[in-house]
């Protein structure tokens, strides 16, 4: 888990850890609360440090529920629902969040699949929170999608399951990506191929389709995926020991599933999957500096 100090965690945070921890210690759905207390510790950046201190002084056996969770902790690596869908989204912003889940909760999902949502707040950085996220969930099928786009396309999640299933090969799909990733690490200035699904809304009154090519096939390989949206079926760690700012995250995710062999997607379609409500306006001199750092930590696949 991400490290955060145990003295900074609020007294109201500390007693629901406590509830969760109550019930697993005598046995009231520990399975369940076992999950939930992942869950609730991923969502408030809580480590295993703090955890541990508060389960040392609030516990009656806290040896035999440490035991029950480091146990868990092994076995939760090793297990991967393959009927469930984890949604992780870094959240800031109550409003734009709101309206993301609306989308996602109103898309259709395969035959007995489940879907859950794990909001981050007060995420250090983009890669420590969608770390966090993913270690809490189960799940096989996990969504990393910013708090301010909107999933349009209701049949989106069936499509790319479908795909994943029959390819396994393929580790992640996005809506927007380049066939041949720059020397810069910048992936829109390609000389190859940009492909994509998705449209901006750079003001209220102002909604820019980006000119993506678009194919009849049911998906292109691609070299780098845009953060935006990223489905994946595999997990891979997020380089939070590296990136710690709010840039290149994703470009140095789609290089951490290239290293191991997984391929890179973007679906093949004529119309709009997604809507990102964002401008376009970021710090320049912060975005160079992650640019940098990409570039010499990948230099010998660029």
């Amino acid at each position: 888990m991400p490290k955060n100090h145990s003295h900074s965690v609020p007294c109201e945070i500390q007693q629901e850890l406590v509830y969760l921890l109550r019930r697993i210690e005598n046995d009231i759905d520990s399975g369940m609360n076992i999950e939930r207390l992942w869950k609730y510790c991923a969502r408030h950046q809580i480590d295993w440090d703090a955890l541990l201190l508060l389960l040392r002084g609030a516990m009656l056996d806290p040896e035999r529920i440490l035991k029950i969770l480091s146990q868990s902790e092994t076995t939760k690596e090793n297990i991967s629902n393959e009927k469930k869908i984890c949604v992780i989204t870094c959240v800031n912003n109550e409003r734009k969040y709101e309206e993301c889940l609306l989308y996602l909760q109103h898309s259709n999902l395969p035959k007995g699949f489940v879907i859950e949502y794990t909001p981050i707040y007060n995420a250090k950085c983009l890669t420590a929170g969608y770390q966090a996220g993913m270690i809490s969930s189960h799940a096989k099928y996990k969504v990393y999608i910013h708090q301010d786009a909107c999933l349009i396309n209701k049949n989106a999640l069936c499509r790319m399951i479908e795909m994943f299933q029959a390819n396994p090969q393929i580790g992640m799909f996005g809506v927007a990506g380049c066939t041949k990733l720059p020397s810069n690490g910048v992936w829109f200035e390609t000389e190859g191929i940009g492909y994509g699904v998705v449209a901006q809304a750079t003001a209220p009154d102002t909604l820019k389709r980006l000119g993506y090519a678009k194919t009849h096939r049911d998906y292109e390989l691609v070299e780098a995926i845009d953060g935006v949206f990223m489905m994946t079926q595999y997990d891979i760690p997020w380089r939070a020991d590296i990136f710690t700012g709010w840039h290149f995250y994703d470009i140095s995710q789609s290089m951490e599933f290239r290293k191991r062999g997984w391929k890179l997607a973007i679906p093949g379609s004529d119309t709009i999957w997604c809507i990102h409500d964002s401008d376009i306006e970021y710090d320049i001199n912060a975005y160079e500096h992650w640019r940098k750092t990409f570039v010499n930590i990948y230099k010998d696949m660029l």
